[in-house]
């Protein structure tokens, strides 16, 4: 029987802009968790955009108030497939966002 743990594949401070994960040869992906925080001083949005761009999550903040929103699922992404996480704010604004779930080997 295989072990299987938890995996993080994205993580970041106050992003602005997008950060992306490919998934390595040998391997599939099951992202499970995206957790995002912002207290922005403009309206933000957070995409979590799949292997073809499609959106699988979407987040909004309002300005000025501090909140935290939580993305939960089983979506797979196959070797070689990318998956990202995109921010868009404001000047001097950004998000937390952290993106975890299981790295499977394949068989």
């Amino acid at each position: 029987m295989a072990a299987v743990y938890s995996t993080r594949f994205l993580q970041a401070h106050g992003l602005s802009g997008t950060t992306t994960y490919t998934v390595p040869a040998g391997y599939r992906a099951v992202l499970v968790q995206l957790d995002t925080y912002s207290n922005p001083l403009l309206a933000l949005e957070v995409f979590l955009h799949g292997a073809l761009g499609q959106a699988m999550w979407w987040g909004q903040w309002t300005p000025t108030i501090p909140q935290y929103q939580h993305w939960a699922g089983r979506q797979v992404i196959e070797a070689g497939e990318s998956v990202d996480v995109e921010v868009n704010a404001g000047p001097g604004d950004g998000a937390d966002v952290t993106l975890s779930g299981y790295l499977l080997t394949l068989p």
